[in-house]
This record gives structure tokens, sequence and C-alpha cells, in this order.
């Protein structure tokens, strides 16, 4: 990886902790979405056995198997209720409507069976005796839920935790190649702005530098640098011009001396 360039590490450093907090993330989603699906589950099964339950006292205290029998017809056409059992006080069972066969959920199976028991109604002569008297049981009602809905809600929760988790993660690893570009860009024109200081070229980079930050603070360093090296490359050309005209004007100084000295002996002659 050493290597790769600039911006490729920049990419792969970035996407690993991103992959990471995707997976954390989406199981934790999936776990809570199925404990909260499990506990409505729950208290749906409960809800409907202790609504079934007292509809059945009637039948039960009077023997009325045919009447018991209607009532767990209408009760079990409820979309999730695939079986309901009403039992007597000695578990003996009394009726059974619904299908008895109850296929297993793969993976930690929750609770399908939910009982209430079906008490009798004791009518109290006063106040003393409805805090004293306790009905006694009838017996049970027994209702077991379809498995099939619960099966499709938990596929419905994975799938969508794994679309939203998937899209969190793309959208996150695109916003690192937006900013990875960003680095980039930057570094490349600190680069070419380096490598024309390097061929003596001192003038202000074409390229925008960044203003802010640490880049900011680099960038304005290398422009002070390139400044300054402007400054001291055209004071050294201004001594050198002026060291090359003081030479040239010494040269006719000497040169007029020379003449001069040379005048006296063509005339001796």
């Amino acid at each position: 990886m050493s290597n790769w360039p600039f911006r490729y590490q920049i990419i792969f450093l970035s996407s690993i902790p991103a992959f990471f907090i995707w997976i954390a993330l989406t199981l934790n989603t999936v776990y809570t979405s199925l404990e909260n699906l499990t506990s409505a589950y729950h208290q749906q099964g409960q809800m409907l056995a202790n609504l079934i339950a007292p509809s059945c006292e009637f039948a039960i205290f009077s023997g009325d198997m045919r009447s018991l029998h209607q009532q767990l017809q209408n009760s079990v056409a409820h979309p999730n209720i695939q079986l309901i059992e009403v039992y007597n006080n000695s578990l003996h069972l009394l009726e059974r409507v619904g299908e008895v066969t109850t296929p297993l959920l793969s993976g930690d199976e929750p609770k399908l069976t939910f009982t209430a028991t079906i008490h009798s109604t004791v009518v109290a002569m006063d106040e003393v005796d409805s805090l004293h008297t306790k009905p006694p049981p009838l017996g049970s009602a027994v209702i077991t839920l379809s498995p099939e809905p619960m099966i499709q809600l938990r596929q419905q929760i994975i799938q969508q935790a794994l679309w939203v988790g998937t899209a969190a993660l793309l959208l996150t690893l695109l916003l690192v190649l937006i900013l990875s570009n960003r680095f980039t860009q930057v570094f490349s024109a600190l680069r070419s702005a380096m490598k024309l200081i390097a061929a003596g070229d001192f003038s202000p980079p074409k390229q925008p530098l960044p203003s802010r930050g640490e880049l900011g603070e680099l960038s304005q360093d290398l422009h002070k640098m390139a400044s300054a090296l402007e400054r001291n490359r055209k004071a050294t050309l201004a001594t050198y011009d002026q060291m090359t005209l003081r030479a040239r004007e010494a040269e006719r100084i000497v040169s007029i001396q020379q003449n001069k000295q040379q005048e006296p002996q063509d005339a001796g002659f």
C-alpha cells in the first residue's frame, strides 16, 4: 500500500472504518427491529388469548360444545391465528379449531403459543364478598399464532436494513471520494508550485491554493518563500547589473587614460 498514490491511500484507509461501522449499525438495527417485532408479536398473541378466553365461559359452563365450536370458528378467522384450543380445568381438550401443524421458524424461534385462563363469573352479594370471593377457573384457552407473518416481517426488516445500510455506505464512500479529490488537488497544486520554484520560477502559482487550515498555512508559507526568493533574485540581478555598469565604466576610464598616455608618445615621433 505504501506504493499506492496518495489518493488511493486516503480512500482505502477511510473505507475500512466506514465498512466496519456499516456492519455494526446494520447488525444493531436488525437486532433491535427483530426484538421490537417479537415483543409486539407476543403482546398481540396474549391480547388475543385474553379476548377469546371470556367468550368461552358460557359455552363451557353450559356444556354447549356446538356454541363453543362456532365461537372458535369466528375467532380463528383472524389472519394471524392458526389454532385455538380450549381445555377444562382438568386439562382435558374440549375443542380444537384450526391447523394443528405449526411450521418452525429458522433461528431463534419466538413463542407462538399463548394461554389465558377462563374464569367463571361470580355474582357477589355485597362489597365484602366481592373482595374475598375469587372466581374459580373453568379451563384455559390456548391460541397458536401463524409464523408466516413473522417470517415475512423478519425478511422485510432484514432487507430494509441492508438497503438502508448499503445506501449509507455508498454515500459515505462518495463523500470520501469527494474529500480525497479535494485533498489530492491541493497537494497537486502545492507540488506543482514547488516544482516551479525548484525550476527557478518564483511567480505566484496559477492554480489556486487553499487559504484555510493547516494546508492554508503551508500554502502561505510557500508563497512567502517564493516571494522572498523572487526579491532575492531581483536584488541579485540588480546588484549584478550595477557591478556590470561599474566594470564597464572602469574599463572606459582605463581606456581613456591609456589613450592620453599614448598621444604624447605619438607627438614626439
